[in-house]
């Protein structure tokens, strides 16, 4: 077990050698968080965390942005069928019309294939399932369990 704990022993054996020579130079309210010392030693806290909460702002942001680009889509494509149904409108009217949609339904298509993408990088880099029966049928292990796990 000693080998196992080599690191995080030393890390607290440090901070108590050096909390008792700067308890005296240091006010009260000054003292280092415990993220910041395990940073300090090389140690990731909540890095994970961040970078996932960062996946699901991105993707979340771009459902958002698929959801206004489609109602875009079928706004031109209701405007383009209700000009071609009218028959005084001019030829002008209705390429404009055409151009504007196609112009939506390209910027659409994009969007739908970037969060698509994005979905594929945040199940395969963070190891997490796309939808929400994947979760509920797994239970997920937490950092501590899989360390505990790995040393048998």
């Amino acid at each position: 077990l000693n080998v196992c704990f080599e690191r995080p022993l030393a890390i607290i054996r440090s901070e108590k050698t050096s909390a008792s020579k700067t308890s005296s130079k240091q006010s009260k309210g000054a003292s280092t968080s415990v993220a910041e010392i395990m940073s300090i030693h090389g140690i990731a806290v909540g890095a994970g965390r961040q970078r996932e909460a960062l996946f699901r702002h991105d993707i979340d942001s771009k459902q958002k942005k698929l959801v206004i680009l489609q109602q875009e889509a079928t706004r031109t494509k209701e405007t383009l069928q209700g000009l071609l149904t009218n028959a005084t409108e001019g030829k002008d009217k209705i390429d404009d019309a055409k151009k504007r949609h196609k112009f939506a339904q390209a910027a659409f298509e994009k969007c739908k294939k970037d969060l698509n993408e994005k979905k594929l990088v945040y199940a395969t880099e963070l190891g997490q399932p796309e939808s929400a029966e994947a979760t509920s049928n797994t239970k997920k292990m937490t950092g501590d369990a899989l360390e505990l796990q790995y040393q048998g």
